[in-house]
């Protein structure tokens, strides 16, 4: 068994190798810090299954991960990450992640959401399957940051932690006045005016500020 892990903090990857290998002793494993370096391992390696971090720094994950399924579209990958399921991971779901695991998840889990998608199927955590299931019953959106597109999201996130316009533009290779409607969009469909009260907002949704 040959798994990829793509996050740039390397003691949370040498950590999960090691859990993953009490599983599974006879894994390998490549632990890479960057999305390009990621990238280039994953299009020429045939991994059993490829460990994500959404929080990728000067990466978008979204583009990252619709790019690797072009390139190999039977791949099992597997996000981690320290935002909640309840706000990203349908997402990443749709667009053929295999799963989606929080970073705070204790060990058990986690072999148990490694274990489900190397055998063909999907981890979803039991909130995650209730919160989708009250939403279809309901045909309710709880979220207010579900409103936000793929991109509105991404410019969301790093306003939250604090990004200027013209950073947020170099990290996601945007031109300013583009990240400035997108912050403008955003601002109107989750009701704020100003980046303070997205971070309180962000807060009552359990968003982490920093990573």
């Amino acid at each position: 068994m040959y798994i990829l892990i793509i996050d740039d903090h390397t003691i949370i990857g040498a950590g999960l190798s090691l859990l993953i290998k009490g599983e599974f002793p006879q894994a390998k494993f490549d632990i890479i810090s960057n999305a390009e370096d990621g990238f280039k391992s994953f299009s020429t390696i045939d991994y059993d299954l490829v460990v994500l971090d959404v929080n990728l720094p000067n990466s978008d994950a979204i583009e990252l991960i619709s790019k690797m399924l072009v390139t190999k579209p039977l791949s099992r990958i597997l996000m981690f990450s320290v935002y909640p399921d309840s706000l990203y991971a349908k997402r990443f779901l749709k667009l053929g992640a295999k799963g989606y695991l929080n970073k705070e998840s204790g060990n058990e889990v986690i072999i148990q959401a490694i274990k489900s998608v190397l055998n063909g199927g999907i981890y979803m955590s039991n909130n995650l399957i209730q919160k989708i299931t009250d939403d279809l019953i309901s045909e309710r959106t709880e979220n207010v940051f579900e409103k936000l597109s793929d991109r509105e999201l991404e410019v969301c996130l790093y306003i939250i932690k604090g990004f200027g316009i013209t950073e947020i533009a170099t990290i996601l290779n945007l031109s300013t006045s583009t990240v400035g409607t997108h912050k403008a969009r955003l601002f109107e469909k989750v009701g704020v005016q100003k980046e303070i009260e997205l971070q309180q907002l962000a807060k009552q949704y359990n968003i982490p500020l920093h990573y």
